[in-house]
């Protein structure tokens, strides 16, 4: 890659039409029509693209390379006007960037005019801190209401300076209709009809008012029959001005949702937003949308199930429609079932777990009442009742929808309902021993027959039971 070349001036980049959309065209064409420059980060618009390359005061044309000055600077000062508009230029060299406030120093006096003191032009407004005693033309938002010069009517002004005024109801007045003057009437005097008809435009703004002259304001509705179109525009009737007809016929343009139609009376084609229930079958296939009937996807369910071990004290939550992927969560806990056999204080404790419990690994040991110990290689005893095997968790269903989130109704305490418990409470309540009678002694012992013979060993569950003849032992 060439390095540029100091001496030679740097040239933009020709920009075609095509970049620079028309703005007439669309809101997203003049977003779309703006040029930021690279360099200062500032937006030109179409008409405002830089044609050329020119310092950042913008006094010299394609500033050449000082390494001793700021890129893209002339190294001469601003000079451009300061945006405080007190008629002062900048003072610094050129440099990029807004120009920072006016330093020059001036003499300014304070807000109340008492002091004046030396200080920089852009802090001329300052305050003295004393109190400043002039003044002010306070105005409120009240009725004068003072006496007018003829003693019987008051000013009806707002708060205002100066005299109030003559009295308006002096000189020359009309009647109410404006058709007949009177100059000879006090100020008290209330303004005679002249028995003329009225004949002022109505709020209608199509008819005239065909009482006699009156005081006060025309009648509101009008009562002259005219030809009108209903609200839709499907009938016409005459009716009185101020009616406005609707006929019975029922709108069957669709409303925004897509689904249903208007079905309002005589609708003036700007049918109203659907308010029925949406219903649709959502993703999570167990609910439907409870939200006002609209169009494009539903938003996903926002139920939730709770996925827990056997214990019920660790658990997860699954998004409704999942829970096909629910698999047991890893409990650290204690499994809370207690141990039913003989060796229950001494067994080892084991991790909440789904299922049967560990089977009791010691011997038995129970002492026969032969004298021998019981050679059973495992415990005999009943195990405590099985925990079930997790199952996947039922979908929600117990919720109430309200504006903001749905509500889920807890159905009481989860630990004294989790499967562990439910084994715990069938211990408790069983009636049932779960120790077991060991098994008979098979212990091999040397005896004598009913005469006295000796024989070979035999089980000591086998032994004969003569008091008369003692089993012979070897010596």
């Amino acid at each position: 890659m060439s390095k540029p070349n100091p001496s030679e001036p740097i040239t933009l980049p020709v920009t075609s039409p095509a970049q620079f959309p028309d703005p007439k065209e669309g809101s997203i064409a003049k977003v779309q029509a703006s040029w930021g420059c690279p360099k200062c980060r500032t937006a030109y618009e179409p008409s405002e693209v830089p044609s050329e390359y020119r310092c950042f005061c913008g006094k010299q044309r394609d500033p050449p390379l000082d390494p001793w000055l700021a890129p893209h600077t002339c190294g001469d000062i601003c000079g451009r006007e300061l945006a405080s508009g007190c008629g002062h230029t900048c003072v610094l060299l050129c440099h990029p960037g807004p120009c920072p406030p006016c330093p020059r120093q001036i003499v300014s006096p304070c807000h109340c005019e008492k002091i004046s003191k030396p200080v920089r032009c852009s802090q001329a407004n300052f305050s003295c801190g004393k109190l400043c005693g002039s003044q002010r033309d306070f105005r409120c938002d009240r009725v004068c209401g003072k006496v007018l010069a003829c003693g019987r009517h008051r000013c009806d002004k707002v708060c205002h300076e100066g005299s109030c005024g003559g009295c308006p109801m002096e000189g020359l007045r009309r009647c109410p209709c404006g058709k007949v003057e009177y100059s000879d009437l006090a100020c008290d005097e209330e303004t005679p009809v002249c028995g003329a008809t009225c004949d002022k435009l109505l709020p209608c703004g199509r008819h005239r008012c065909a009482e006699r002259c009156h005081h006060g304001t025309c009648t509101i509705n009008c009562r002259a029959m005219v030809d009108k179109a209903c609200v839709c525009g499907k009938t016409h009737k005459i009716v009185p001005c101020h009616e406005t007809l609707r006929c019975e016929k029922k709108c069957s343009n669709m409303k925004a949702c897509g689904r249903h139609q208007c079905r309002r009376r005589c609708c003036d084609g700007d049918c109203p937003r659907c308010d029925l229930p949406c219903g649709r079958r959502l993703r999570c296939g167990n609910h439907k949308c409870p939200a006002p009937c609209h169009s494009g996807p539903c938003l996903p369910c926002p139920l939730t199930s709770a996925v827990a071990c056997a214990c019920g004290k660790t658990r997860y939550t699954l998004p409704c429609g999942s829970e096909g992927k629910a698999v047991p969560p890893q409990c650290r806990e204690l499994c809370p079932v207690p141990g039913t056999c003989r060796h229950a204080d001494a067994r080892p404790v084991h991790r909440c777990h789904w299922g049967a419990c560990p089977p009791c690994s010691q011997f038995c040991g129970t002492p026969h009442p032969c004298g021998h110990a019981c050679a059973s290689p495992s415990c005999h005893d009943r195990p405590p009742p099985a925990i079930p095997a997790f199952a996947q968790p039922m979908p929600p269903a117990c919720a109430t929808f309200t504006a903001t989130k749905p509500v889920q109704h807890d159905s009481g305490d989860a630990d004294s309902l989790s499967p562990a418990y439910q084994a715990v409470k069938a211990v408790k309540e069983s009636h049932e021993g779960y120790l077991t009678d060991c098994p008979p002694c098979q212990a091999p012992v040397p005896t004598a027959c009913l005469g006295g013979i000796p024989s070979g060993p035999f089980p000591a569950v086998q032994q004969p039971l003569s008091p008369a003849v003692p089993p012979v032992v070897n010596t």
